[in-house]
């Protein structure tokens, strides 16, 4: 790689890791966040899912993207909890973490969140077989 190429490539990087560093201190400072994840495959059928975030910021609400991570292995909700845990294990506070699912869950102790996950599975086997 041209030098010039690399000294790019570096700023880059650096760039992309003050922004995540930014967006985390972000987080961690503000009262509460939730998540939503998405999964795709790319052009080269790599799959992976989307990590946004939402949570309050002084005096408004932001929404920033936190991740594009692959799905090691296959599309089944093991991997992509073993997935969304790396990175939830290093960087995120999870104490704060406040969503509709986790609300009726803690507050009424229903189901939905497995029943969500059986949709999501039908969805990913429909994929699958191209049906």
């Amino acid at each position: 790689m041209p030098l010039l190429a690399k000294a790019d490539n570096e700023r880059t990087i650096l760039m992309a890791n003050h922004v995540e560093e930014t967006q985390l201190k972000a987080i961690k400072a503000s009262p509460f966040f939730s998540l939503a994840l998405d999964d795709s495959r790319e052009a080269s059928h790599l799959a992976q899912f989307s990590v946004i975030a939402r949570y309050a910021a002084v005096d408004t609400l932001r929404k920033v993207s936190l991740a594009v991570l692959p799905i090691k292995g296959s599309t089944r909700g093991e991997n992509l909890l073993k997935s969304f845990m790396e990175l939830a294990q290093k960087k995120l506070p999870m104490d704060k973490l406040c969503g509709f699912v986790a609300l009726v869950f803690e507050h009424e102790n229903r189901l939905i969140l497995r029943f969500h996950w059986i949709l999501h599975q039908e969805a990913l086997c429909a994929q699958m077989y191209d049906v």
